[in-house]
């Protein structure tokens, strides 16, 4: 920022939002742009209490994301709704599903019938350098399910070690934080990756990394990708991202905004998918 400030440097990508708040010069612009990102959380459905949809459904009740945003993004970010990013294909309309609301007196009432009334300790593997704010976003999920009686050991490391430790073949992880995106804007490509059961061999759900599978979204899946109709197809997409969510398969959490700080002399538009095209930068 310092560098941006003196004119030392062009463009800043993936600025961090609290310092491009107090950005003080006048010959700098900053430009946001939704991104297709989605920092979620997802479980090892056969692991420990995540194999219990009860459980699933407490953490997703007791997570406040509302506060998240205002909290660690400074309202910045866009509340998840479901992984599939607004604009991607396959993507329900707003209304056909329910959003899950920050209720933590349901959580608790979860836990109870899940057989944990008096709460019990978990771990939550997240990076600590590789998503915008990741860190302090663990640490905010964590507060949050403590008060409901979950009691969470953070298991933060740098993305160097973290990939490598939550990688589906090594199925190390119970409770995990990351985020993904797909630069094709097809929520295909994004289910096929996330969601469906992981198979090495065949090159499938190769970052379903909480290991959880149900035969129905495999199915729709592997339907979608012989449909030529697009509108068919986009329909299968959010049958499929519909059963997952039903059995509380992943939590999303937000969509992050790009953050771009860049000098006034320069005309850049960010793109969608995170792509930085030298040649679509111009000078006024």
């Amino acid at each position: 920022m310092i560098s941006l400030e003196n004119g030392d440097i062009d463009v800043l990508i993936n600025a961090n939002i609290g310092a491009l708040s107090k950005l003080q010069s006048d010959k700098v612009k900053w430009e946001t742009r939704d991104a297709s990102s989605i920092d979620n959380m997802k479980f090892n459905c056969n692991k420990g209490p995540a194999s219990d949809i009860n459980f699933r459904k407490a953490v997703q009740y007791g997570i406040n994301k509302e506060d998240v945003n205002i909290g660690v993004y400074e309202g910045m970010a866009t509340i998840g709704d479901i992984q599939i990013a607004p604009g991607f294909s396959g993507r329900p309309d707003a209304g056909t599903y329910k959003v899950v609301e920050y209720d933590p007196e349901k959580a608790k009432q979860l836990l109870a019938e899940a057989g944990y009334p008096d709460g019990f300790e978990v771990t939550l593997d997240a990076s600590n350098d590789r998503y915008m704010n990741d860190e302090q976003i663990a640490q905010a999920v964590a507060g949050y399910l403590e008060k409901v009686g979950i009691k969470v050991n953070l298991n933060l490391m740098p993305k160097s070690n973290f990939f490598t430790y939550i990688k589906p073949a090594e199925n190390k992880s119970m409770l995990l934080q990351t985020g993904w995106s797909d630069a094709s804007g097809d929520g295909l490509s994004l289910l096929h990756d996330m969601l469906r059961t992981y198979n090495r061999e065949a090159g499938q759900g190769t970052v379903n990394r909480g290991h959880c599978s149900n035969p129905e979204v495999d199915a729709l899946i592997s339907q979608a990708f012989t449909e030529f109709d697009d509108a068919k197809r986009g329909e299968l997409v959010a049958e499929a991202d519909k059963i997952a969510r039903d059995d509380y398969a992943y939590i999303p959490l937000h969509f992050e905004q790009d953050t771009y700080a860049i000098k006034d002399t320069l005309n850049y538009t960010p793109r969608m998918n995170k792509y930085v095209l030298a040649w679509e930068f111009s000078y006024k």
